[in-house]
């Protein structure tokens, strides 16, 4: 029962585990990248970075690893063993945070090109693994974190101009 708490709270993301409210934005502690004193070797520095920046374009771990010009487990095996999590799991992480950003923004995109924009070709896929991890479908946590009672970003940004 423990193992699977542990497993549950490994697929959520920190601002899920930090607090289960739905009105939060995502949490930026995801990115391995802003974590300080961590002495990764170059391969997942490498790894990172690519996942950070080229989220929406691989196509996968199998991409990832050729990009590196490294075998697939041989990525699995370091990266896992540095990061404290698989690689495929890290770039889905990535993923559903730009696409709650996307999601918060406020405008009315479509959910094909918030799926695309976040390296999904599919939105259903995309809405089954976005629920997966945040427990909400893509609809339901745009509409609840631009709830009215909540100001979106362009409105805390405009009352901090005019104060």
């Amino acid at each position: 029962m423990e193992n699977q708490r542990a497993s549950q709270s490994e697929n959520q993301l920190p601002d899920q585990r930090a607090s289960q409210s739905e009105n939060q934005l995502p949490d930026q502690r995801i990115f391995l990248s802003c974590r300080e004193g961590q002495g990764y070797p170059s391969l997942v520095k490498d790894a990172i970075s690519l996942i950070e920046c080229n989220y929406a374009f691989l196509y996968g771990i199998d991409d990832l690893a050729a990009q590196l010009e490294v075998t697939k487990p041989h990525l699995i095996r370091t990266f896992t063993a540095s990061a404290g999590i698989s690689p495929g799991k890290y770039l889905t992480r990535i993923r559903i945070y730009h696409a709650q950003l996307l999601l918060s923004s406020g405008s009315d995109t479509p959910m094909e090109m918030v799926a695309g924009a976040c390296g999904y070709s599919c939105a259903n896929y995309f809405s089954k693994v976005f629920k997966k991890h945040t427990g909400l479908t893509p609809t339901e946590y745009a509409l609840s974190v631009n709830d009215t009672a909540f100001p979106s970003r362009n409105d805390m940004l405009l009352q901090r101009l005019y104060l």
